[in-house]
């Protein structure tokens, strides 16, 4: 699986995006490592996340890790949390296919919570 099909199935959406010869694959040292340590830190600092917060995820994700975004869901501080998996979707689940579902969930997740007093 190149790139873009690790970041939507949808054909329409892939061919959309920029020239893959043109998209950088590899990270460097300095950028793995600090977006290592932010990670970590969010991680660390997740109790103290108190605003309602919807989590999506693409079950065949290959970018992002299921474990971390579970973990921080776990640790997060807020009262009103909600962590959603989308079995076969992958890494953005707002433009792969199925996107309805996401769209319909999250615009029922807001809409829940519009209006409501902080």
């Amino acid at each position: 699986m190149s790139l873009p099909e690790h970041l939507s199935r949808d054909p329409t959406h892939v061919a959309a995006l920029p020239d893959p010869h043109l998209t950088y694959h590899l990270v460097s040292a300095r950028l793995y490592l600090a977006l290592r340590r932010g990670g970590l830190s969010a991680l660390e600092r997740a109790a103290d996340f108190t605003t309602p917060v919807l989590l999506l995820h693409g079950g065949a994700d290959a970018v992002t890790s299921f474990a971390a975004t579970r973990e921080f869901f776990e640790r997060a501080g807020s009262m009103d949390k909600q962590f959603l998996l989308y079995p076969e979707a992958v890494h953005e689940t707002l433009n792969d296919l199925g996107r309805e579902v996401v769209l319909q969930d999250v615009a029922e997740w807001l809409g829940k919570r519009a209006g409501q007093p902080r």
